[in-house]
C-alpha cells in the first residue's frame, strides 16, 4: 500500500491517500560473490624445483596468498615466485623443494564476501608421494 500525503506550503499535513502498490527491486548482492576453487592445487614436481597450479573465481576477483605450514611465503626471496591470471589462474613456485621437506601448501583466497583455501601436502620421500584437499 503507498500512502500520499498533501501538505501545505508551510509543511503540514491536508489530506492523505492510499493507493494499492507494489514495488519489485533486483538488486544485486553488494558483497559480490564468494570466492570459490574450480580447479583445486595440482603439483608439478620437475626434480628439485616445484609448481603448484590452481584457479579460483568469485567476484570481484579475490586476492590470493600462499601459505607454507600455515605461513605466508615470502614472495621477497629467489626462492618462491607467485603468479595470478585475471582469469583465476594461480601458481606457486618452489625453487629447491627438497631444501624444505614435507610441507603443506596453501592457497588461500579472499574477497569482500568471503574466502576459500586450498591445500596439498607434500612429503619428501623415495618416490616423491602428494596428498591434496579441498577447504573451503
Amino acid at each position: 500500500k503507498l500512502k500520499v500525503i498533501r501538505t501545505d506550503d508551510a509543511g503540514s499535513p491536508m489530506d492523505t491517500t492510499d493507493f494499492p502498490a507494489t514495488m519489485e527491486f533486483d538488486v544485486p548482492p553488494e558483497d559480490g560473490t564468494p570466492p570459490q576453487f574450480t580447479k583445486q592445487i595440482v603439483p608439478n614436481i620437475d626434480g628439485r624445483h616445484a609448481e603448484f597450479n590452481c584457479a579460483v573465481s568469485g567476484q570481484p576477483q579475490p586476492t590470493v596468498t600462499w601459505l607454507k605450514d600455515g605461513v605466508p611465503v615470502n614472495t621477497k626471496s629467489d626462492e618462491f615466485r607467485i603468479k595470478q591470471s585475471p582469469d583465476g589462474a594461480c601458481s606457486l613456485y618452489v625453487d629447491d623443494i627438497h631444501r624444505y621437506g614435507s610441507s603443506e601448501y596453501t592457497c588461500q583466497a579472499v574477497n569482500v564476501a568471503g574466502k576459500a583455501s586450498s591445500t596439498i601436502e607434500i612429503s619428501i620421500d623415495e618416490p616423491l608421494n602428494t596428498r591434496s584437499s579441498l577447504l573451503s
